[in-house]
């Protein structure tokens, strides 16, 4: 089963972390350390636990032990009516299982509105399958390695490359909170044991 890998991309990729990332863990604590890129052209290294948003473990065992009780970000998905449309996307293209088991990341979940926002060809096209490849782009365009928290978003527009290479990008406006690509952030910070969903209002189009 495929799943993805989370690789840093200096100057073109966005890392953010959640808040008790910046304790310093004691010692004896099992972490790991990865290089991040928060601005252009800097990089900084950073610690982060097992469990997304949770305390440090003691151990990897104990932290998937914890993450075997909370669903993963398509499963959430998969019992929210609101992104209905999108979930029946994602399983008709077969990514249900490599979403499962996916090392974290953060979907932009578009809501049903936002599917009756496309040029009705365009929904035709997905819902029938008629292009498996363009479809299959266009629901990756919405994936992104590593966990993004809404407060951690910057104003400036930031570049994210999506699980497939496309290139969106994420910014905050002080009047419509969360920009990604064309769509606004609807639903923040819905978290996962395996990453966060956030409700997005428009589908993202490769490189929107």
């Amino acid at each position: 089963m495929k799943t993805f890998i989370i690789t840093s991309v200096s100057a073109l990729a966005l890392s953010v972390l959640p808040a008790c990332a910046q304790t310093t863990p004691s010692k004896g604590d099992q972490v790991d350390t990865r290089s991040s890129t928060l601005e252009e052209g800097v990089e900084s290294e950073y610690i982060y636990d097992y469990a997304i948003g949770g305390p440090y473990y003691a151990s990897e065992a104990d932290a998937a032990a914890d993450a075997e009780l909370e669903p993963s970000v398509i499963e959430i998905a998969m019992t929210d009516p609101r992104f209905s449309t999108f979930v029946s996307l994602i399983e008709e293209a077969g990514l249900t299982e490599e979403l499962i088991e996916s090392e974290p990341f953060t979907l932009f979940a578009p809501t049903n509105e936002a599917f009756r926002t496309l040029d009705p060809a365009m929904l035709d096209s997905l819902k029938l399958g008629s292009d498996p490849d363009l479809r299959d782009h266009i629901l990756r365009a919405h994936m992104v390695p590593g966990v993004i928290f809404a407060a951690d978003v910057p104003t400036t527009a930031t570049p994210l490359i999506t699980v497939d290479g496309s290139l969106i990008t994420i910014r905050r406006d002080d009047a419509e909170g969360i920009i990604v690509g064309s769509a606004i952030v609807q639903f923040p910070d819905i978290t996962a044991s395996n990453g966060i969903m956030h409700g997005i209002d428009h589908v993202i189009l490769p490189d929107d």
